[in-house]
């Protein structure tokens, strides 16, 4: 049998021709500026030095905040971290006081105050129940919480810049056989030392119209050329 084209052939180049332009139509959104600020990524991963309060007195603990944020974002948008973990690490007498001589495991969760400023203004708020994995009672001892966290939206103007703050520990501590060693959970309340930097990150804004559009001759483009300057190449 011998193949042949028919002559309604001609046809479907044109039709393939709509269907490839419907296409790029409908693909076309993914590539807008908003999409591109949503997929590009910035990681944050700050150690800071905090002071827990115990019943002896405030003890030093090393803190590392790691989380991966936007690269940018723009006037009304969601600032969303993601991978965000807090990793608390306790000398050996800190350890041996919040665990006492009977612990096996500890777990718990973990509340750390982020805030976010944007033009001087707080636009942040605090992650909230990380949850601690499980570890060994060890002393030294070091504890990981990791989990979801919440937005934060972008104001009209500015940078939006993010730091840690006040940091709170509810350890469910056990025995080998799994029983409590109190009554209660421990809570720890830490706080960062003075005098350090404790801040995660910077996303910068889009679109702020503070900005100006450097190819529209606004703020951008005037700071980007010196007064008295001409064009680069002119004579």
């Amino acid at each position: 049998m011998r193949w042949t084209r028919g002559e309604s052939s001609g046809a479907v180049p044109g039709r393939w021709t709509r269907i490839a332009g419907l296409c790029c139509l409908i693909l076309l959104p993914a590539f807008t500026p908003a999409a591109q600020a949503e997929l590009a990524r910035q990681d944050a991963d700050v150690t800071m030095g905090y002071a827990c309060r115990l019943p002896s007195g405030p003890k030093q603990v090393t803190v590392r905040v790691k989380a991966s944020f936007p690269a940018r974002t723009e006037p009304s948008a969601a600032i969303q971290p993601s991978d965000a973990a807090v990793t608390v690490t306790f000398p050996r007498d800190a350890a041996g006081e919040v665990l006492g001589p009977d612990a096996a495991t500890v777990a718990g969760t973990a509340r750390l105050g982020v805030l976010a400023t944007q033009a001087g203004r707080p636009v942040g708020t605090e992650w909230t129940g990380l949850p601690i994995a499980g570890t060994g009672a060890s002393r030294p001892m070091r504890i990981t919480a990791a989990g979801p966290v919440p937005s934060s939206t972008a104001g009209p103007q500015g940078d939006v810049t993010f730091s840690a703050g006040a940091l709170v520990l509810r350890l469910d501590i056990r025995k080998s056989d799994g029983t409590p060693t109190a009554a209660v959970p421990v809570v720890l309340e830490c706080m960062p030392n003075l005098g350090q930097p404790t801040s995660l990150v910077t996303v910068p804004l889009v679109g702020d119209p503070a900005q100006g559009d450097p190819a529209q001759g606004g703020p951008g483009a005037r700071a980007a050329q010196a007064p008295g300057t001409g064009a680069p190449g002119g004579s």
